[in-house]
């Protein structure tokens, strides 16, 4: 399943629709999860932990497949768990030009 998650190559603007998305979903995850605790609602907290959980799935396979579309291995990936430097490792990712021909990991991806 981790290979069907991974395999291929995603532009700069299918990346960057991707992290506004994830960006107004965590906003909403982190306000409901601020709201819930003062109200003691505990197997609501535990649901949104699931989720996030969920959603943090999903960010390290388009991060690979960003990787990928500029010819680098999944393992940078492993950058995201420095701190700081997290933040300026995905903005990078959104800024950086992709390969604009095939390479070892996919086929260029072409936007419609």
């Amino acid at each position: 399943m981790i290979t069907l998650l991974t395999k291929g190559r995603i532009t700069r603007f299918e990346y960057i629709k991707f992290m506004i998305m994830f960006g107004i979903v965590s906003l909403a995850n982190k306000s409901a999860y601020l709201y819930l605790v003062d109200h003691e609602a505990f197997i609501y907290i535990v649901m949104l932990h699931i989720f996030g959980s969920i959603w943090a799935i999903g960010l390290f396979s388009v991060v690979i497949r960003r990787l990928h579309d500029l010819d680098q291995s999944g393992f940078l990936m492993l950058c995201l768990a420095l701190p700081h430097f997290n933040y300026l490792f995905l903005f990078l990712l959104c800024v950086i030009k992709g390969n604009s021909a095939s390479n070892k990991y996919d086929y260029y991806p072409i936007l419609y």
